[in-house]
C-alpha cells in the first residue's frame, strides 16, 4: 500500500511539477517572450480607439464567425453534434454548408453572399488587381494589421482604415436589409 501511493505521488509530481501535486501554472506570468508573440485582435484595437463603430465592429465580427463556420464545413470531424446541423445523417457526399446551423447558413447565404459579391468585384486603388473583399478579409478573418495591409496593397497611409470601415458599413446594411 505504501508503494502505491509513492507511485501515485511521483507522478502527480510528473503531471504538476509541484511536489503537492497542484497545478503551478496559475500564478505564473507569462515570460516577455510570449507576451511579444501574443497578437492583439486588430478589430477589438481599432474599435477600443474608436476607429471602428459597434455596428462595424458587431459585422466584422459576424464576418469572422461566417469563415469559422465555412472552415469548419471543409475538414473532416470525428464526431457531428445532430443538433447543431441540418439534415439526416451526416455521411455521405455533402458539402461544406452541411456541417453550417440553420443560423449559420442564413447568415452566409443572406447576408455574407451578397455582401461578399458586391465586394469582390470592386478594386481599390494602389495594387492592380487588389479586391476590396480581399483587403476585407485579411484585416478580419488573417487579424493583418491595417498598415500591413496598406503597405502589402500599396495604399495611401490612413486609406486601409477607410476602405474596411466602408467595407464592414456595407455588410452593416446588408444585415440591416434582411
Amino acid at each position: 500500500m505504501a508503494g502505491r501511493k509513492t507511485r501515485r505521488a511521483r507522478l502527480k509530481r510528473i503531471a504538476f511539477g509541484r511536489p503537492d501535486g497542484q497545478s503551478s501554472d496559475r500564478n505564473i506570468a507569462p515570460t516577455p517572450e510570449t507576451l511579444k508573440k501574443l497578437e492583439k485582435d486588430v478589430i477589438s484595437t481599432l474599435f477600443e480607439e474608436a476607429a471602428l463603430t459597434s455596428a462595424q465592429r458587431d459585422a466584422a465580427l459576424e464576418i469572422r464567425g461566417i469563415h469559422e463556420a465555412i472552415g469548419r464545413g471543409m475538414f473532416a470531424r470525428s464526431a457531428v453534434n445532430p443538433a447543431a446541423v441540418r439534415g439526416g445523417p451526416q455521411y455521405g457526399p455533402r458539402d461544406f454548408t452541411h456541417k453550417m446551423s440553420v443560423d449559420e447558413l442564413d447568415r452566409w447565404e443572406n447576408r455574407y453572399l451578397p455582401w461578399s459579391h458586391d465586394l469582390a468585384v470592386a478594386v481599390v486603388s494602389g495594387m492592380p488587381g487588389t479586391r476590396w473583399l480581399q483587403l476585407v478579409i485579411d484585416i478580419v478573418v488573417d487579424n493583418v494589421s491595417i498598415t500591413a495591409v496598406e503597405s502589402r496593397y500599396r495604399l495611401a497611409a490612413g486609406s486601409g482604415l477607410r476602405y474596411l470601415a466602408e467595407g464592414l458599413d456595407r455588410f452593416s446594411e446588408a444585415r440591416n436589409s434582411v
